[in-house]
């Protein structure tokens, strides 16, 4: 029995159809940027891991849900973006049996990658809100029952839609992230339920952060708040003596955190905003915004690696001296003003306050 499209799903279908040329047009630089982006990830957070490695003794709570991070965006260079490749090399249709399996995994990842930035939002503010008490109730079980909720979770959603993925009734609809390829109840499940709360979540979380940071500069002794945000961050001494080396450690890996924050914002929301515009404009769906959004949803797992090795004291104070060198023209300032540090520990405030 056939069923009647209407106009705008024929047109949807004519837009994301393995025969439409612009997807041949995009091919190769879709292919060139997907490989580039995916050396650059695997790379990037396998030497992170690796430092973390090597640092393993000194490592505390908070960088648990780093390295759980980084394992997560390792997973994105190793399997996300190469099946999107495989996707777009083959121009694997809906109807593929290869299908269900691309889009679980793309789903499995991209959610992980959320729901574990919701658990590093949590943590970040039960130890800038409350660090004494942080500091004595987080436990490694805590963080570790809580960042395997944080992957379980978020992975069954990509093998529920693996055996309950719709069986494409346009066999030259592309495999992408529609009706065409959802079960109607999962893909309204995860665009107006799952994704909108945990950005939600991560937004509320960070402007209570805020609020909390804000108390630490509002210290009448004349300096700018950029000043002491760069004291804290490059972990200067009067600035301990005030605030205390623990919390300080703590508002620094926040402030590291929100970066990440922010690129994973740039990331998912572009890449939500497309199924939603599926949804209710498909008159707008063009194929190039479609294929970047695509890419999108990686782009952070190129540039969090940067932002994780800055947890790791030595990396963070190569970065420092290099920066001054480039500020200074080569001409390094008195070594009395770097913070001076012993030992190889993550990182140097992280002992006994």
């Amino acid at each position: 029995m056939s069923t009647t499209q209407s106009p705008l799903e024929k047109f949807i279908i004519g837009k994301v159809s393995i025969h439409n040329p612009e997807f041949d047009e995009m091919h190769d630089s879709f292919m060139a940027l997907g490989i580039i982006m995916s050396i650059v990830i695997v790379l990037g957070n396998g030497l992170v891991l690796l430092l973390f490695y090597q640092e393993r003794k000194s490592l505390k709570i908070s960088h648990k849900y780093i390295i759980s991070m980084a394992f997560c965006d390792l997973f994105m260079g190793l399997l996300s973006v190469p099946t999107q490749l495989y996707m777009m090399d083959n121009k694997v249709p809906a109807s593929s049996k290869d299908c269900p399996w691309i889009m679980g995994v793309i789903t499995a990842l991209v959610q992980t990658s959320l729901t574990v930035l919701v658990a590093s939002s949590i943590d970040r503010y039960w130890a800038v809100k409350f660090p004494h008490h942080y500091r004595i109730k987080a436990q490694n079980w805590i963080a570790n029952c809580i960042i395997i909720v944080s992957w379980i979770v978020p992975c069954s959603y990509g093998v529920i839609h693996y055996f309950t993925a719709r069986e494409a009734t346009n066999k030259d609809f592309l495999c992408f992230m529609g009706q065409e390829t959802y079960d109607p109840i999962m893909l309204r499940f995860l665009l107006y339920v799952i994704m909108p709360i945990n950005l939600v979540i991560i937004l509320v979380l960070y402007f209570l952060i805020h609020r909390e940071v804000m108390k630490l500069f509002k210290q009448d002794d004349g300096e700018s708040r950029c000043t002491r945000i760069w004291k804290i961050m490059f972990q200067k001494q009067d600035v301990q003596k005030k605030v205390g080396a623990m919390l300080i450690r703590e508002v620094r890996t926040t402030f590291l955190l929100l970066l990440t924050v922010f690129l994973a914002f740039i990331t998912f929301i572009p890449g939500t905003a497309i199924g939603y515009v599926m949804t209710f404009r498909p008159d707008l769906i063009e194929v190039k915004p479609l294929l970047i959004c695509y890419l999108l949803l990686s782009v952070n797992s190129v540039f969090n690696p940067f932002i994780y090795a800055f947890n790791i004291r030595n990396v963070r104070e190569a970065a420092t001296r290099l920066g001054k060198r480039i500020v200074f023209c080569n001409q390094v300032p008195d070594e009395n003003e770097i913070y001076s540090t012993s030992g190889t520990g993550v990182d140097s405030s992280q002992g006994k306050a």
